[in-house]
Parts: C-alpha cells; sequence; structure tokens
C-alpha cells in the first residue's frame, strides 16, 4: 500500500505544479512540513483567483483520478485513496489546500491580515467541532480520527504560516 499512497501524493503535488506552470509560475523550493508538502512559489504574487485554482489544482487531481477509478473499477482501496486524499485537503486548515483557499478568499476582500486569520481560525474551530460531534454520533472510537483533528487545529492556532501564499 505504500506504493499506492505515494503515487496518490504525487499526483495531488503534480496537480499544483501544472497548475502553475499554466500560469508560469516557477518553483522557489520544495519543502516537508507537518501536513505533507510545502511548495512555495518563486517571483511576484498571482493573482487571487491564480492562487485559488493551483490551491485547488492538487486535491481535484486527486478527486477526479479516484472518481474515474471508482467508476471503472468498482469501490477499490485505490480509488478510496484518492477521494480520501482530495477530501482531506479540502478542509479549511491553513496547512491544507482547504485553508490556503479559503485564506485567498478572504484576503481578497481586503481585510487586515489579522482579521483574516482570526476568521479562519473560527471556521477551523467550528468545523473541528463538527467532525468531533459527527464522529462521536457516528460511533466512530478512532484514536487516530481525533488526534488528527487535534494535531490540525495545533497547527493552526499555535504555528504561524511562513508565507501565507505558498501551495501546501
Amino acid at each position: 500500500m505504500l506504493w499506492e499512497i505515494l503515487s496518490a501524493c504525487l499526483l495531488h503535488e503534480l496537480g499544483h505544479l501544472i497548475a502553475m506552470e499554466c500560469f508560469h509560475r516557477r518553483v522557489q523550493k520544495v519543502m516537508l512540513c507537518g501536513a505533507g508538502v510545502l511548495i512555495q512559489p518563486a517571483g511576484d504574487y498571482a493573482a487571487y483567483w491564480q492562487d485559488e485554482i493551483v490551491f485547488l489544482a492538487g486535491p481535484l487531481a486527486n478527486l477526479f483520478f479516484g472518481g474515474i477509478l471508482v467508476a471503472v473499477q468498482g469501490v477499490n482501496a485505490f480509488g478510496m485513496l484518492h477521494l480520501g486524499l482530495g477530501l482531506f485537503n479540502l478542509m479549511p486548515y491553513s496547512h491544507l489546500d482547504g485553508g490556503s483557499v479559503l485564506y485567498a478568499a478572504l484576503s481578497a476582500m481586503n481585510l487586515l491580515p489579522d482579521r483574516t486569520i482570526q476568521i479562519l481560525n473560527g471556521i477551523s474551530l467550528c468545523f473541528s467541532a463538527g467532525l468531533f460531534c459527527a464522529a462521536f454520533a457516528l460511533g466512530v472510537r478512532n484514536v487516530s480520527f481525533y488526534g488528527m483533528v487535534l494535531y490540525l487545529l495545533f497547527l493552526q492556532f499555535l504555528l504561524k504560516k511562513e508565507n501565507t501564499r505558498s501551495i501546501p
């Protein structure tokens, strides 16, 4: 299963890189971080809508490929892995693609950076509370699930995102 996980992650990052190439953006550096890989673009910032397309390209690549696999082969582990990775990365935490999309959208509203972060933190906290309630109501007893949500909240609130325009 390790090769399937690595290939799903590679497809995800290739989605980001292909979108960056479409907007003629180069990569300054690639780093491993607590939530996966972080790609930092070189040069000037792009328009917010371009950033959002680049942020969404990774999860959409996984969702598209996973959808094709499930449609052609039926429900299978590899297809579900891609679907899960795509959906996971759309969650509204700043160190995931969904949080970066949300941050770019809020920044485009000309809010002060501190206010943007407060709103993003509030959305992340409400989303986490909803996940906990839904999981508990559905009888989820997976400690790893609850630990992952707490870890993402830890990253959200305690660690400052160095470059808010980086691609997670």
